[in-house]
C-alpha cells in the first residue's frame, strides 16, 4: 500500500471505528486464552469512542470470562455516560455508590505515605478533605512539601502554626470543578 493511502486511514473518518474494532478483537483474543478484568477509572472523562468500545464490552460479559470495572464520579452527567450506566443495570451490572473515606481509611493512606499514624493535629487537618481521596493526598502532600510534617515515635504530626498549607487542595478542588459554570464555580 501506498504511504499516502496508509496515511488517510489512520487519519481518515474510519479511523477511530476501525480502533474500535482492533481493540474489541485484541480484548477477545485475550479471553480467549485466560480471563480478563479490565478496568477503566475516571469513565466521567472519557471520549465518545471509548465509551462506545465499554458498551459493546459490556454487552459481550456474559459470553466471555471478561470482568468489567470502571470508576465514575457522579458529576459532570453525560447523556452517553448515562445511558452506559442504564445499559449495565439493564443487563444485570452493578452499580455501586462510594462514600467518602473514613478516619481509618485516611489513617491508612498517611501511613502509607509517611510511614505512621497520624496524630491528632493531622487527622484534625486531613479531616479537610472531606473523605475524598484525591483532596486527601494533595493536602498531606502539600503539607510534606512545606515540611510541616514531624515524625515521632511512629506518629505523624503537624508541625509548625496551626495554619495548614491549603493551596494544594484549593488547586485540586478548584481543577476538579472546572466543568461548573463561571457562576456556579464561587458558590
Amino acid at each position: 500500500m501506498h504511504r499516502d493511502a496508509a496515511q488517510s486511514q489512520l487519519d481518515g473518518p474510519d479511523a477511530v471505528p476501525a480502533a474500535i474494532e482492533r481493540f474489541l478483537e485484541d480484548i477477545d483474543r485475550r479471553c480467549a486464552a485466560a480471563p480478563v478484568v479490565l478496568a477503566f477509572d475516571d469513565l466521567q472523562w472519557a471520549d465518545e469512542a471509548s465509551l462506545l468500545a465499554w458498551h459493546r464490552l459490556s454487552s459481550a460479559v456474559e459470553q466471555m470470562p471478561l470482568l468489567l470495572v470502571s470508576a465514575c464520579r457522579p458529576v459532570p452527567v453525560r447523556p452517553a455516560l448515562a445511558s452506559l450506566r442504564r445499559a449495565v443495570t439493564t443487563r444485570g451490572g452493578a452499580v455501586l455508590a462510594l462514600g467518602p473515606l473514613g478516619a481509618p481509611d485516611v489513617a491508612s493512606l498517611v501511613g502509607q505515605v509517611v510511614d505512621a499514624a497520624p496524630g491528632p493535629r493531622l487527622a484534625e487537618t486531613l479531616a479537610n478533605a472531606g473523605g475524598n481521596p484525591l483532596y486527601a493526598r494533595e493536602l498531606l502532600d502539600a503539607l510534606l512539601s512545606a515540611d510541616r510534617i514531624r515524625v515521632d515515635g511512629g506518629i505523624a504530626e503537624l508541625a509548625g502554626t496551626r495554619e495548614p498549607p491549603l493551596p494544594a487542595l484549593t488547586t485540586a478542588i478548584q481543577h476538579r470543578l472546572s466543568f461548573l459554570s463561571p457562576d456556579a464555580i464561587p458558590v
